[in-house]
């Protein structure tokens, strides 16, 4: 891959149609993906990947197709917002950004309260 093909893979990510919410388990609330997605998180970082790097990267890759249903579910209530924003802030890329990205987080923790 050069670097043409990098800088076109977000553009083409854009364009492509995103999944739909719950395609394969209808039932499944956004705020329970996100919980899923930060206890697998939890568990991804309490191990090391050379203990068992097969089980580490199924792990890794459910992960990301959890993060992914987050991010392209509707965010039509705030708390869908303060689940997007908390999923997005992978390893404080958000919260340790500027203030504005502390606060965000911050409000976002605060409006799901003892979700997390």
């Amino acid at each position: 891959m050069n670097r043409r093909d990098l800088i076109a893979l977000p553009a083409v990510a854009a364009l492509a149609p995103a999944p739909t919410l719950g395609a394969d388990a209808p039932a499944v609330s956004l705020l329970a993906l996100w919980q899923q997605a930060k206890a697998l998180n939890d568990r991804l970082e309490a191990t090391e990947r050379a203990e068992d790097p097969t089980a580490w990267d199924a792990g890794m890759t459910r992960l990301i197709q959890l993060q992914d249903r987050i991010a392209a579910a509707p965010a039509c209530s705030p708390e869908a917002w303060a689940i997007k924003i908390l999923s997005a802030d992978d390893g404080g890329a958000i919260e340790n950004a500027s203030d504005l990205g502390r606060a965000l987080v911050d409000q976002a923790r605060a409006l799901i309260g003892g979700a997390q």
